[in-house]
């Protein structure tokens, strides 16, 4: 004896016709927003890192005025150079980076700020099994524009170590 099946309940095809598509128009409405945030902030970086540049190449002006190696002491166990600067530009520095180049080349953060029109003495550690006698040291300003970060590449010097 065959049973008959009483009040099956279901989705009838147009149903599930619209519910599919009501799905795929959110999906693509989700990936729609995601990516108009991804591409404006892409831009919004990009603008910040021209601006950055632009800035770095009429405002950011320094020099070297001295440079001396630190050797290890009972005060610091550790290698250095000790690095005097100025700034000569129309906008504060916000940070130096120092690469050092010996046998190898080691590039530390200086982690210090230099106001316009002023003076700073600073000093980076570096690792002397690694680097050796240090040769050459190449001083980039970076400033801060936008929240970011930038680095002034065509402002670097090169200071040779006695």
């Amino acid at each position: 004896m065959v049973k008959k099946r009483v009040n099956e309940k279901g989705l009838s095809p147009l149903i599930a016709t619209v519910l599919l598509i009501g799905f795929a128009i959110a999906i693509a409405i989700l990936i729609w927003f995601w990516y108009g945030n991804f591409v404006k902030n892409q831009a919004e970086k990009e603008k910040s890192l021209t601006e950055g540049k632009l800035a770095c190449s009429q405002e950011v002006n320094f020099q070297v005025k001295k440079i001396d190696k630190l050797s290890p002491s009972q005060a610091s166990p550790d290698y250095g150079l000790s690095i005097t600067v100025e700034n000569k530009g129309t906008t504060r520095i916000d940070d130096f980076r120092v690469k050092i180049k010996g046998q190898t080349t080691e590039s530390l953060t200086a982690g210090q700020s230099l106001d316009r029109t002023s003076s700073r003495q600073f000093s980076v550690s570096y690792d002397h099994n690694k680097v050796g006698d240090p040769i050459l040291a190449t001083i980039t300003p970076m400033i801060i524009r936008n929240k970011s970060l930038v680095t002034c590449d065509q402002k670097a010097i090169d200071v040779k170590i006695q």
